[in-house]
């Protein structure tokens, strides 16, 4: 049972204090140190789990010195879960360079989001969900954008188009479509079949795909161009 700890702010629902959710962050932590080292920016700051409400993003607050981690509560545990791989990904590469390879293309910034979610659950024990997943997201809608429509949606917003979709999508603002998401996960799973995770992972170093790409094998790095275009 998700546990109510104290209310928090407007953004978000309480905080969370059940200790399935604890203990699997805790373990995912552990994972984004082995495969990232320390997070880039103020590695020393605590996190806490809180319920999803108006965001789904972390944020951090300057006020209470601390990253806050919104989750889905009211579906299945292991969607949970799978919210708390994405976060992990999103604070250890918080801060990052905007020089780095994954903050100059925000498209493939989405796709390691992914990509680290997926791994951190099939290294804890639930693979399976993870793809059955995915692969939902990807037979699920009608269809999938092209590469360069998944690409294009990935423009810089502005502070107004940040503003409204924090606080007014609900009302007005158009989700994602169900295109845009089969493709992501599309992308995620084939460049997983494609590159060990190893090998992955450290692209998050790279400021460009030439330095990523000699890591791998010449085939490699043949086939994950065709796949992603670069």
């Amino acid at each position: 049972m998700v546990g109510r700890v104290r209310p928090l702010l407007p953004l978000f629902g309480d905080t969370i204090g059940d200790k399935n959710l604890l203990e699997f962050s805790s373990r995912a932590y552990a994972l984004c140190q082995e495969w990232f080292g320390e997070p880039h920016y103020l590695p020393n700051r605590p996190y806490k789990i809180v319920a999803w409400r108006n965001v789904s993003w972390v944020i951090y607050s300057p006020i209470f010195q601390c990253f806050y981690f919104p989750v889905r509560v009211h579906q299945a545990r292991w969607l949970s879960y799978f919210d708390i791989g994405l976060h992990m990904y999103e604070r250890f590469t918080w801060g990052m360079e905007q020089d780095k390879l994954i903050r100059r293309f925000k498209w493939f910034d989405k796709v390691m989001h992914y990509s680290t979610a997926y791994q951190i659950m099939s290294k804890l024990g639930y693979q399976g969900y993870a793809r059955d997943y995915l692969n939902y997201l990807v037979n699920d809608a009608p269809g999938r954008l092209t590469l360069g429509e998944f690409k294009a949606s990935h423009i810089p917003l502005s502070r107004w188009q940040v503003f409204f979709n924090m606080f007014l999508k609900n009302i007005f603002a158009t989700q994602r479509p169900a295109e845009y998401w089969s493709e992501l996960a599309y992308l995620v799973l084939e460049l997983n079949e494609l590159v060990e995770w190893s090998f992955l992972c450290k692209v998050v170093d790279c400021q460009d795909w030439s330095e990523w790409f000699s890591l791998l094998s010449t085939a490699q790095a043949e086939r994950v161009r065709a796949l992603l275009e670069v």
